[in-house]
Order: structure tokens, then sequence, then C-alpha cells
């Protein structure tokens, strides 16, 4: 065995045995220290632990401090829990499956390098297997979600999350081609075949430069052709491709139905049927069915589902109408307080801004916030120009005469300020990436008189 992998072997023995007694089932070596991407004093060493489900997930903190700095010339060390629900039933405890999909991380079980503990196999664990199919249509779901094409937002971390999940999309190819060697960046950009041999070639030199923004845009016009002509593939008829689609929608445990609900939901703006099947990854005939069930389970609720022009919503009852009115003219009286008064003051000399830059730039989730200065007339909402499914923010006319302003950029020190804030993002975005296959960090989110820990990377929205 090779030495480097024998010392970290020897470390990761040690903490099973130190914490076996509190639910550590099994430990395992994975990723690229195990393939000829490692690269030695530069890439990050990944473990997986496979945990009981009473082993409590603070454990996991306290074992990544432990690890930290005992192995010589390791930059990171990831030391991440499975629980076993997760692996059975797929209900997500951990901080890893929030981040990947098990049932992705299961497709790579063969190559995971067993340290100690229970030798597992792939038949003790209950969650259904998934094809090369299945696996291209869960990880361009994920690129789906981040919006990518604002090139202008990406930072280091989304480069590395894009080319990571269009890394493995192109490995699934691969795959469907008959190759069935271990993820391999390197090896891939020298084996693969067609259009999967160039992609992998550019991403493998847009790794090596550390996730380079500058290096990710000498090919992104490739990176976006090569999506689209995947995502092509996904939506085939249900007699081609279309059908791993229809397996990922019912390997889920959750009813589509529910999904849907949970989306709209949180994404408080309309969403076409088309939207919501590429983030379901179904068919379109499942998710209008879907929503008819939505609008069934809902018709004696307080919450209703609303058509409009082919686009759907949730909303208050009608019957609700004049206690919400109360409600609304309650909260109205309120004073707009630091919270309200800092996401105004970032919508005034930064927008048209999108949601997930005012999040960026307090650290918090702005949506409360948001609705309650929409409400107040104070700012106005309007699609994307570039991506007619995102919303952008804006001073309303109202806000501007309010303040006795002929233009926005009468306002103290504007030019100033917008340059101190675009300092202050490429500042961040230019600090240390965290580990690469980290946990999603918890937000705080702002109710307007407190606040409280999620743990999702952005909270439900509030109608």
């Amino acid at each position: 065995m090779n030495p480097h992998i024998q010392a970290i072997s020897d470390e990761l023995k040690s903490i099973y045995r130190t914490y076996e007694k509190e639910g550590i089932l099994s430990v395992y070596l994975w990723g690229s220290i195990l393939t000829p991407d490692y690269v030695h004093g530069i890439s990050d060493i990944d473990a997986i632990a496979i945990v009981s489900n009473q082993t409590p997930l603070e454990l996991e903190k306290k074992i990544q401090r432990d690890l930290s700095g005992r192995i010589p010339n390791v930059e990171k060390f990831g030391f991440r829990f499975l629980y076993q629900s997760e692996l059975n039933d797929g209900t997500c405890i951990g901080n890893l499956a929030s981040y990947i999909d098990p049932k992705l991380l299961l497709m790579d079980f063969k190559n995971w390098m067993h340290v100690d503990g229970k030798a597992f196999v792939r038949a003790d664990f209950a969650l259904p297997e998934i094809g090369p199919e299945d696996a291209i249509c869960l990880h361009i779901d994920k690129v789906i979600r981040m919006k990518w094409s604002d090139v202008s937002a990406i930072t280091s971390k989304d480069v590395m999350y894009f080319l990571k999940n269009l890394a493995q999309t192109a490995y699934m190819k691969e795959v469907l081609k008959g190759n069935d060697a271990p993820f391999s960046y390197v090896v891939l950009a020298k084996t693969s075949t067609g259009d999967e041999r160039q992609i992998m070639q550019n991403i493998l030199e847009c790794k090596n430069a550390r996730w380079d923004h500058e290096v990710f845009l000498k090919h992104v016009s490739e990176y976006q052709r090569y999506l689209n002509d995947i995502m092509q593939i996904t939506n085939m008829p249900k007699e081609t491709h279309g059908q791993s689609a229809e397996k990922h929608a019912s390997n889920d445990n959750a009813p589509l139905k529910n999904h849907i609900e949970a989306i709209l939901f949180w994404r408080g703006d309309p969403m076409t049927v088309a939207e919501l099947a590429k983030f379901t990854a179904s068919c379109k005939e499942d998710v209008t069915a879907a929503l008819a069930e939505v609008r069934s389970d809902l018709s004696n609720r307080g919450i209703v589902l609303i058509e409009h022009e082919g686009e759907y919503t949730l909303g208050t009852n009608p019957e609700s109408a004049r206690l919400i009115e109360a409600v609304r003219k309650e909260e109205l009286s309120r004073e707009l307080g630091k919270a309200g008064l800092e996401t105004l003051a970032i919508v005034l000399y930064q927008g048209p801004v999108r949601r997930s830059e005012i999040d960026y730039i307090r650290g918090v989730n702005s949506n409360f916030i948001l609705r309650n200065l929409l409400i107040r007339g104070l700012i106005e909402r309007k699609p994307a120009p570039n991506d007619s499914r995102a919303s952008v923010y804006s001073a309303s006319m109202e806000l501007i005469r309010h303040m006795g302003l002929s233009s926005i950029g009468e306002l103290p020190d504007f030019e100033i300020v917008k340059a101190q804030i675009a300092d202050f993002k490429s500042a961040d975005e230019n600090a240390e990436e965290p580990l690469a296959e980290s946990a999603v960090p918890d937000a705080t989110v702002e109710n307007g008189e407190g606040s409280e820990k999620n743990g999702t990377e952005e909270s439900a929205s509030t109608h």
C-alpha cells in the first residue's frame, strides 16, 4: 500500500476505535485519493463513516477538528457521516446526503476503500440502485438549479460545483458506451471519446487551475452547448432516454406532488409546468397530474393552488382575505427596522439585483424582508432580463419620489458605495474555497423580529 494512504488509514482506524461505541459502524476512503487525480499536498482527502441513526451529527465536526493537522502535507481532510437511514430509505439526516444524493454515492460504492469496521456490501443497503441515465438526470438537475447562465455572478465555488456535476454527466455518458473504469478526471481526459473527451479535457484544465473563473470562461460556450445537448436527451419522449426521468421521479420516496408543493412554496414566484418538470426530472404529463392532486389536497385548506396563463403558484384562500388584510395592516404599521433599511439600501445602490445577491451581501435569507418592502410599495420586482425564471428587485418610483430624488444616481456617495460593494463581493469570491464535498452551510433566516437557524441553504418563503 502507498505509504501516504497507509498513514491516512492508520489515523482513520484510530478514529474508528475511539468512537465505535458512539455508533460509527464502518470507515472508508473514497474520492481522488484512490485515483490518478490525487496530487500530494494539494488534493483533498475524503473519508466516509457509515453510522447508526442515533449517532449525533455534532460528532462529525468534532472528528473533523481532530483530524485537522494530523496528516502532514494534507491541506483539507473531509470526514463525513452517512446514516443508515440515508442508505436504506433515503431519509436525510447528515450533511453529505444533503449535498450529494446517496443514490449517486452508492453508484461508486464498489470503488470505496474499506479502512475499518464492518465491511458492507451493496446488498446491505435497501436504497434502490440507479442506472447511468438516472444519474445524468440527477446531475443535470443540480446544474439547472444554479441558474448558471448568469456568468458574471459565478464564483470559484460555482465553477467547481458546476464542472464537477458536468464531469460526472460526461462520465455517465462514457459508462453508457461501455467504459466502467472508476471516475477520474485524468483518465477520462485521455480515454473518453466524442464530445466527452473534449469536455473532460476542458474541465481538467480548469481543475488544475483550482477552478479559476477566467479559465472557466474560456470554454463556457462549449459547456453551454454540451449542457443543452444533454438536456435535449433527457427530455426525449418516454420510449427513449426520457424513461430515466420517470424512473428518477418514481425512485424518490416522497410523491411527486409533495415535491411540487414544496418547490412552489419555497420559490414564491409562479412557475410553469416545464420548469417544474425540469426541477423534478419528471415528464410534463406527470407534473400536470401532480398539480391536480395538489389542488385537490389544498381544497379545504388556508393555502390554495393558483393558475394563471400557464403558471402556478401558492396563495392564501380567499375565505381568509379579511384576516390577511388585518395582519397586513398591522405589519405595515411597524417600522422597517435595521434589517429592512439594510436590504433597502442594497436594492437602492445595487438594483436591479437578484435576491440571491442580496442574501450573499447580507449573509442571511432576505425573503421575508423583501416581501415586506414589496407590500409597502418601496421596491418592485420584475423578471430578470437574461433569465425569465428569476426576478430582480429595484427601487419603486414611489420610493424615489418620496426621497426627493430625480434619479437613483443622486443618492449620497452613489458611485463610491457601489464600488465598495463590488470590492466586497470580489474579495469574498477570491477567498479560499471550502471542502469540495462539504455540507451546505446553515443560513440564518430573518423573520423580522429575530432570527433562527435553518438547516437548508435557503428557508421556505413566507406567503
